[in-house]
């Protein structure tokens, strides 16, 4: 996630990859967060924030989107980080 002060630029998500979601999902398509970087997981709120076509999912839960643990997960886990989850559905 490039979490050092500056580096933010090298990060996948940006408002410009939030637009172009916008273009290519239908309507009532989503993004789904899955990190372990804190730092990420707020930048990804500000970001959405920002975007008005998009609502925050609440009540969904990691069974119904990410049933799975990837080892890189798994490995975070293990040294004890957690995994932070969210979901945002295109709204327009």
């Amino acid at each position: 996630p490039f979490s050092n002060n500056g580096q933010e630029k090298w990060r996948l998500l940006q408002t410009g990859i939030i637009k172009e979601m916008r273009r290519v999902l239908k309507r009532d398509g989503r993004f789904m967060l899955a990190t372990d970087s804190q730092r990420y997981e707020e930048w990804a709120v500000d970001l959405f924030a920002i975007e008005s076509d998009w609502l925050e999912l609440k009540d969904v839960g990691r069974e119904q989107w990410l049933p799975v643990v990837s080892r890189y997960e798994e490995k975070g886990l293990n040294e004890g980080r957690i995994t932070y989850l969210r979901c945002w559905r295109m709204i327009s």
